[in-house]
């Protein structure tokens, strides 16, 4: 099923993997969060912001609480320049196989710098 933003909540309730969740706005945080990744993107495709850890660390975390194809279907069905950076991440994380993507869709700066930060 195609995600939208009619269904995005519903789909989302299925995925989501976090047992310990007490409460509705618990859980649209931890969903909101998809759209920190997505704006911390964006920032370091423009070059204003080079804090990767800690886009790095909200993907964890979505992925923590959401089961995986529900997180690469909501962060990487567009296939923009925002997108190139996040699946760039994924790949560092290991949540990527290799038939999942082409060094085209990748951002090579990204990569480089995820290089640097281990």
């Amino acid at each position: 099923m195609k995600i939208t933003s009619e269904n995005l909540q519903v789909i989302a309730a299925r995925a989501y993997t976090n047992e310990s969740c007490l409460s509705t706005e618990e859980f649209l945080e931890d969903l909101g969060l998809y759209a920190t990744i997505n704006r911390l993107a964006k920032k370091i495709h423009k070059g204003s912001s080079k804090n990767l850890r800690l886009l790095t660390n909200h993907v964890i975390c979505v992925t923590n609480n959401f089961e995986i194809h529900f997180v690469k279907e909501l962060l990487l069905s567009n296939n923009n320049k925002e997108t190139r950076v996040i699946r760039a991440v994924f790949l560092y994380l290991g949540f990527l196989a290799p038939h999942e993507y082409k060094t085209t869709e990748l951002d090579f700066e990204t990569l480089a710098l995820l290089k640097e930060m281990d």
